[in-house]
């Protein structure tokens, strides 16, 4: 395993090579050319790290000399954070170094292809040009482009040619006739011999989508991974390299499954990226709870728009009419150009209620229209001016501008205006209506969009401002949840004005998987930074018990899912390699941590109020070797670190056990019929008044119990003395749902 760090750049990978990535690519021109045409400041901190991150990333994928080789690597960013802007500086270093090929599984939805395709052509600035050649999924159905595509990959070995070599960029949909066409097309170029010296990169955009195998339990292959096997079977040599925000699946896939990544690469955020981060902290004024009462009515035909999608709707008005007063005040009106706001309305899976959603704020806008138009003592014009007013309001307490409009401004010219400009596209697959590829974001102002399944994973909604998702967690898949999160993205300058209207259970699911989402990205860095690998790195995340990872369909590895409140004890003898460390460990804690500190009760030491910091240095040494023992300590130390990182005034109260025990600790016996298992806690003794080792604490704290055990077997017989034993209290308050990995149970002895 090597980490190679550079600047804020982690990459993980599967061997123990040492730091050296597999090769060193050279930015060239057309690597260049991406970060200039992507950045004003090319030596800005945000260029650098796009730059060094896209450099760590190709060097950890196969050398354009490799031959016979076969690589696997996952890129993890945020939901909306740069991963095109990543693959295509990728893909422009792969051409400034030799690679002839370069392929893009670009999602399942044909919207997310062309969107793809269009900053790819934006991006790389390929228009026009010989030397790179981009094939769309029509392209393959056409005999002619194919035989372009292969006297384009011939040209590199041909000493012959004329008009240097072009680097062909083919993309494609990630379904049964996509994957089709362009492995038939491959495999007859490989039996020509065309790839044999061919240098591929295959990217999988949102790759934990549609291509991993959802057949894995039933010990099959479903029919999209299995094309992408076959794709991937026709090249002698080729780095497949998936991208994601939500890698749950793919990093609890099993390590034998041909897509398991054998590195894997962290994105950084630039700094204006808002995220959950932003978006979901505690008392965050941004996020709005739809009353319980309003997510029925949401769905009843007969009744009125629900309150809080009014308010929503007026809010994205006065967004709306906002944008348009400032972009005024920048002399950006004589081009005609407008900064573009929308609004984001995810109803429910269902396209009967996106119909019914797109009628009643279309409604809305039309009626609003009309009343904005009649004199200023009409009643219904001065109450939906009241009500613009109370939103202006309330936008103008969170926002960050020091040149925030008048009201003035607004209310007679910019508010009518903005109203009318505003279009409502239903999106969904109904007759009729629009599919996201057709909004034409060039051509658009303010607008609405109202749909479900077409504008979660991977789409990007221009400019949005308001979003109003009525909807509980479904069936609690967090990479799906999080997939969702669409108001995530890059817009520090009106991020104040942003408002997301939640159900009061998806805004606490939100606020939980970002614990989840954090803990993952730290436990990843962390390996990158200890040189651990990727294949060893172990699965084992903080998640709310409410919520699984992914589909377990796709999960080729065994999990145990946690609450921690309560008491952990190790439950068997630990191996003498970590009983050993664990003396080290204990020792460290008695003369560095409570040494001098302690004062006794009943036959114990004690020191309350340790910092958690101090304690969690030790404590993340020690060892178990049982496979439950390990499973459960790891769950402890997500909650420990989890306080501890919001809380950096945590504490914990520690106690020694019967420090004066004779015979090397305290004797405890195995437990009839379960060799190597003890019971470590001492029971209630009315007589000398002793409430029990589990109730001798305060359970509103922390707390850490160190035991020295003298281990008998049944017989009597002394196995081993002087063993330590940890023991730890988590309160209700402190305590986290965590999910770990299961390793396969060890033979004891």
């Amino acid at each position: 395993m090597s980490s190679k760090e550079s600047g804020t750049v982690k990459v993980i990978t599967g061997d123990k090579t040492g730091s050296a990535p597999n090769w060193d690519p050279a930015p060239g021109k057309e690597f260049e050319g991406v970060i200039e045409r992507t950045f004003k400041d090319t030596r800005s901190t945000e260029a650098l790290v796009v730059k060094e991150e896209a450099i760590a990333t190709l060097g950890r994928c196969l050398s354009p000399d490799d031959r016979e080789k076969q690589e696997t690597g996952l890129v993890i960013g945020y939901v909306q954070s740069g991963k095109t802007l990543s693959f295509t500086a990728v893909a422009a270093l792969a051409r400034d170094n030799g690679y002839q090929l370069i392929i893009l599984l670009g999602g399942t939805i044909l919207n997310l292809l062309d969107q793809s395709e269009n900053r790819l052509e934006r991006d790389l600035n390929v228009r026009g040009r010989s030397d790179w050649k981009l094939f769309t999924n029509e392209d393959l159905k056409s005999s002619a482009s194919c035989q372009r595509i292969q006297k384009d990959l011939e040209a590199w070995t041909d000493s012959r040619g004329f008009g240097g070599r072009s680097t062909v960029v083919i993309t494609v949909l990630k379904n049964g006739k996509g994957l089709d066409r362009l492995s038939d097309l491959m495999e007859k170029f490989a039996g020509a011999g065309v790839l044999e010296e061919t240098s591929v990169l295959i990217i999988d955009d949102e790759a934990d989508q549609a291509g991993l195998n959802n057949k894995v339990r039933r010990g099959g292959e479903s029919p999209t991974y299995s094309r992408i096997l076959r794709l991937r079977d026709s090249f002698p040599q080729h780095t497949y390299l998936q991208y994601t925000a939500t890698a749950q699946a793919i990093l609890l896939m099993s390590l034998f499954d041909s897509l398991s990544p054998s590195f894997a690469q962290l994105l950084t955020p630039g700094p204006a990226y808002m995220g959950g981060k932003q978006f979901h902290k505690p008392g965050s004024e941004l996020i709005r709870v739809i009353p319980e009462s309003e997510l029925e009515q949401i769905k009843d035909e007969s009744a009125s728009p629900p309150d809080s999608l009014v308010e929503a709707f007026q809010t994205f008005v006065v967004i709306s009419a906002i944008s348009a007063v400032e972009s005024e005040r920048e002399g950006e009106n004589s081009s005609g150009h407008i900064e573009q706001r929308s609004m984001l309305v995810h109803p429910h899976m269902k396209t009967r209620f996106h119909e019914m959603a797109h009628e009643q704020i279309t409604a809305l806008r039309d009626k609003w229209m009309k009343y904005l138009k009649r004199p200023e003592h009409n009643r219904f014009r001065a109450e939906l001016v009241d009500a613009f007013k109370r939103r202006y309001d309330d936008l103008k307490r969170t926002s960050t501008s020091d040149q925030f409009p008048s009201w003035e401004e607004l209310v007679d010219r910019a508010l009518p205006w903005a109203l009318s400009e505003i279009s409502v596209h239903e999106i969904n697959r109904r007759r009729g209506n629009a599919s996201p590829g057709q909004i034409k974001w060039e051509h658009e102002r303010f607008t609405v969009l109202v749909g479900a399944q077409k504008l979660e994973r991977g789409y990007t909604v221009e400019g949005l401002a308001v979003t109003y998702m009525p909807r509980g967690r479904g069936g609690g898949n967090v990479d799906t949840i999080q997939q969702r999160a669409r108001w995530f993205g890059y817009k520090e300058d009106f991020f104040g004005l942003c408002r997301v209207y939640l159900a009061e259970d998806l805004k606490d699911v939100y606020e939980r998987y970002i614990v989840h989402e954090e803990q993952m990205r730290a436990s990843l860095e962390s390996a990158a930074e200890q040189g651990s690998s990727i294949r060893e790195w172990r699965r084992e995340f903080l998640l709310d018990r409410r919520l699984r990872p992914t589909r377990s369909s796709v999960i080729g590895r065994r999990t145990v899912q946690g609450h921690g409140s309560g008491w952990f004890s190790m439950k068997k003898l630990p191996r003498q390699e970590a009983n050993e460390n664990n003396r080290r460990v204990r020792k460290s804690l008695l003369d560095e941590v409570l040494s001098g500190q302690s004062t006794e009760e009943h036959d114990h030491k004690v020191r309350t109020k340790v910092p958690l910091a101090e304690l969690m240095e030790r404590l993340v040494e020690w060892e178990v070797t049982s496979s439950l023992d390990s499973i459960q300590l790891a769950g402890i130390r997500f909650q420990l670190l989890a306080y501890r990182d919001r809380d950096v005034a945590a504490t914990a109260d520690v106690w020694v056990m019967r420090p004066g025990a004779k015979e090397g600790g305290q004797v405890r016996t195995y437990r009839p019929n379960h060799p190597g298992a003890i019971e470590v806690f001492q029971g209630r003794d009315p007589v000398r008044r002793y409430p029990g080792d589990r109730n001798v604490i305060d359970k509103n704290h922390v707390a850490i119990q160190l035991y020295s055990v003298h281990v008998k077997d049944y017989a009597g017989e002394t196995v081993e003395k002087d063993v330590p034993y940890l023991a730890v209290y988590i309160p209700d308050e402190v305590s986290e749902d965590w999910i770990a990995e299961s390793p396969v149970e060890e033979e004891y002895m």
